[in-house]
């Protein structure tokens, strides 16, 4: 069932996971909540609510992994179930004793992931330097290293002999996502070409991604292909006032300006919907009339990696944006400034400076 979803560190207190993730299909349970640490959970509410309720404060959207795991579609392969999920796997399938899941990762990075799945299959560690050489296959438009080991495998659910584990860890700016399937060596070995087909099926879907625009392309929106830029060599020096902040899981970085204002960064591979699309979609975010095509080459344009791109800025009654699209080796770099229309407008020149800072470290 696509959309359920789990939580990292979820409700450790509960003494019967099972049952817990049954309830949605047996209503007749008469258990409607329990608490955990003090928590109330309530189990009559959706499973999204139930799993990613973090706290009483947590901010409007819900945790990043429900965003994130929300995003996803995929293709089933023949012969797998689709199983309610579990900790830590957003996405759990099996086809008889072989597992197959998704992970949403926030720490440790593809040195420290990969080597505890080794630990797990009795293999020794591996050095960045190694790492670096194993071959990757393509998660979600990006390079993922891939593991592919034989022999015991030691986990929480105990010790099992002649096991095949195949994992696949893929980094984005700001989190990671793993596919692992786990099971008897030769079972594991029929399965090979249906992981490799899910694992190739996986997207976000642009119609599930905020913002998204009419034609799918969004400066939130990703697709298969990867950016040849890699995001994490682009360097940037925000002004002395804005402070990084937490912002949506696809951007690669978040800024909070005085006032309430934010102004965010994301790469995205190709055009991702075009120029005149995205600045008629942020123009519609403010109420303001789209550009035609004489309007957007009209555009003032701002200084960003090296060149000049055009620049949006528009001033609504409630809301202003400023933002531009930079194409650089193939791929497109968002620049966005959003909040109050007087906010935006005080900061339209910290916006200015700030994209004039930015550079791709060699």
């Amino acid at each position: 069932m696509r959309g359920v979803l789990a939580r990292v560190g979820l409700l450790s207190g509960l003494v019967s996971l099972s049952g817990l993730c049954s309830c949605d299909e047996h209503p007749s349970i008469g258990v409607t909540r329990v608490r955990d640490n003090g928590r109330k959970v309530e189990l009559d509410r959706s499973v999204r609510d139930r799993f990613f309720k973090q706290s009483e404060g947590e901010r409007e959207g819900g945790s990043n992994e429900a965003r994130i795991a929300e995003m996803l579609r995929w293709k089933l392969p023949e012969g797998w179930q689709q199983l309610p999920v579990r900790p830590l796997r957003i996405v759990n399938l099996r086809k008889g004793e072989v597992q197959c899941y998704v992970s949403f990762l926030t720490g440790g990075g593809a040195v420290e992931n990969l080597n505890r799945w080794r630990k797990q299959m009795g293999q020794p560690a591996l050095d960045p330097a190694a790492i670096a050489k194993l071959k990757t296959h393509k998660l979600l438009g990006r390079d993922a290293h891939r593991l592919d080991l034989q022999g015991t495998y030691s986990g929480m659910g105990g010790t099992k002999d002649d096991q095949r584990m195949v994992a696949t860890f893929a980094q984005f700016p700001a989190f990671a996502m793993s596919v692992l399937m786990l099971g008897p060596r030769a079972a594991v070995d029929v399965e090979l070409a249906a992981y490799d087909g899910f694992c190739g099926s996986l997207e976000f879907d642009p119609s599930k991604v905020s913002g998204a625009s009419r034609g799918g392309g969004t400066e939130e929106a990703a697709g298969h292909g990867g950016p040849s830029l890699d995001p994490t060599k682009l360097r940037f020096e925000p002004p002395a006032s804005w402070a990084k902040i937490e912002g949506h899981p696809m951007r690669l970085v978040t800024y909070g300006t005085s006032g309430g204002g934010k102004c965010s960064v994301t790469v995205l591979p190709g055009a991702a919907g075009g120029l005149p699309d995205n600045v008629n979609r942020w123009l519609g975010q403010i109420g303001a009339a789209p550009l035609d095509a004489a309007g957007i080459a009209a555009l003032p344009k701002v200084k960003a990696l090296g060149a000049e791109h055009p620049m949006v800025a528009g001033y609504g009654k409630t809301d202003g944006v400023v933002a531009t699209v930079v194409r650089v080796q193939g791929d497109s770099v968002f620049v966005k400034l959003e909040g109050k229309s007087d906010v935006v407008r005080a900061e339209a020149n910290n916006f200015v400076k700030f994209c004039a800072s930015l550079r791709i470290e060699k």
